[in-house]
């Protein structure tokens, strides 16, 4: 079982810190530790740089218009592309940047995490899903209204009868 190593700050004994560079233990960038009986992956920054550089090539974006549009920090995307501060890196950041990028939310992520990237939908299958989505939620209150009403009419239609007797 692979596992995101940042979310095993905590069990090292040594620094606390593992997965930000080197710690007293040994373990590296990219390693892979044995910790309690689980396959510790160390979160993939490398990849995540080279997919940042080769995808901002493939769209003609330069850094100053990635940090633009991510609203992320020059430096700190200059650090990520580039893996030269060993830091934890939140998942905003992360999700700024592949969205800047035009990615799925979550593909950064699970490149740091030597996962297989999720596929983008598409601007139409998304219109396509929050429209069927928009569309249930107006159906089921439309049910509900309808429900509403016709316990209503039965109200009135018993009103009716004990004042008018008919």
């Amino acid at each position: 079982m692979i596992v995101d190593f940042s979310q095993f700050d905590r069990l090292c004994e040594n620094t606390g810190r593992c997965g930000i560079g080197a710690c007293r233990s040994g373990a590296s960038v990219g390693a892979e530790i044995k910790l309690e009986g689980l396959m510790v992956a160390e979160p993939d920054w490398e990849a995540v740089g080279k997919a940042i550089r080769d995808r901002m090539v493939q769209l003609g974006l330069l850094q100053e218009e990635l940090a633009r549009r991510s609203n992320i920090a020059p430096a700190t995307i200059r650090e990520i592309e580039y893996n030269t501060v060993q830091r934890r890196r939140g998942k905003r950041t992360l999700r700024a940047l592949s969205a800047a990028l035009e990615w799925h939310e979550d593909h950064l992520e699970a490149i740091r995490n030597r996962e297989a990237p999720p596929a983008r939908e598409t601007l139409g299958q998304a219109a396509r899903n929050a429209a069927a989505g928009a569309a249930t939620a107006i159906e089921e209150t439309l049910r509900e209204l309808l429900g509403r009403v016709a316990e209503i009419e039965r109200m009135l239609a018993d009103l009716h009868r004990s004042q008018f007797g008919e």
